[in-house]
């Protein structure tokens, strides 16, 4: 499951012309995210999927559409606590996962 979807993870996820390359060089890190998300079940988050879904993708996909709006306006607290929790300390001490953020910010 996670490979095959991992296989076009950096594809689906990294849409805007200018990270498409640098996606593909984190492919790896970014699916070490989604296995973790995945084998954690998200601390049993209740999914959004249908709710926000939509605009979601409009908004990663537009390269008008700034990272911090998309952080602000289509994540719940809790979401963003489960974030600060799981991945903030992880991506600070890898030098991978703070390039991919610097490179990728969205």
């Amino acid at each position: 499951f996670t490979k095959e979807y991992g296989a076009t993870l950096a594809n689906t996820v990294c849409t805007h012309p200018g990270y498409k390359s640098a996606c593909q060089v984190f492919d790896d890190t970014l699916q070490c995210w989604f296995r973790k998300m995945v084998t954690g079940h998200c601390d049993d988050l209740p999914s959004l999927f249908k709710k926000r879904n939509k605009d979601l993708v409009k908004s990663c996909n537009d390269p008008d559409t700034d990272h911090l709006d998309i952080w602000m306006n289509h994540f719940t607290e809790a979401e963003k606590g489960y974030w600060r929790n799981n991945f903030k300390a992880q991506a600070e001490e890898s030098k991978l996962f703070d390039t991919m953020n610097k490179l990728i910010p969205k």
